[in-house]
């Protein structure tokens, strides 16, 4: 590539309707030695990398005006949640979204796509009663799933375990007592 003049720049950026500083545009590429990236690639044409600073102005005008660029979709966390509140899976909860992003869909299609949701969940079985849980956050829901897991546990008629030593001891007792029975 052969290195442009500062008139050259002037009247290349003049002809694509873009006003330039020639001489800081020189010594920039000058000064990293007409390079460009990571990877330190010659610089093939000087006239891309004018255009590319006029895009790169552009988008630098535009984020001063407030506006947003290339900025990634958002994802969206939901907010409404289909729970099982009775039942095998009680305390389980599905978020109810469309493909992860969120669209600016209106709260009414998440709550319809709540309601299809239990529709297709019945049909796996009846013992379980699910709910459309609307403006929580997925934390919430994990600490009441905790809650009404304990609850349950708690509501478990207690079993009380014994130990070996004591059923050996039972055991002697009843041996025994079958000892001392007259009908021995």
């Amino acid at each position: 590539m052969i290195k442009p003049t500062a008139q050259q720049v002037k009247e290349y950026a003049d002809s694509i309707d873009y006003e330039i500083d020639a001489e800081h545009f020189l010594d920039h590429y000058d000064l990293i030695g007409w390079v460009y990236g990571k990877s330190r690639t010659p610089i093939v044409d000087w006239k891309a990398c004018v255009r590319t600073w006029k895009r790169g102005d552009a988008k630098r005008q535009r984020v001063a005006e407030g506006e947003k660029v290339n900025q990634q979709p958002r994802y969206y966390e939901p907010t409404v949640f289909v729970q099982c509140v009775k039942g095998r899976y009680i305390g389980r909860y599905l978020p109810v979204h469309f493909g992860g992003v969120h669209e600016g869909r209106p709260h009414e299609q998440y709550v319809q796509a709540a309601k299809k949701m239990i529709e297709q969940l019945a049909m796996y079985g009846t013992e379980n009663e699910w709910v459309i849980r609307e403006n929580t956050s997925e934390h919430e829901l994990t600490k009441e799933r905790s809650d009404m897991i304990k609850a349950k546990i708690d509501a478990a008629p207690k079993i009380k375990r014994k130990s070996p030593l004591q059923i050996k001891q039972e055991i002697k007792k009843q041996v025994k007592a079958a000892r001392k029975s007259p009908e021995c």
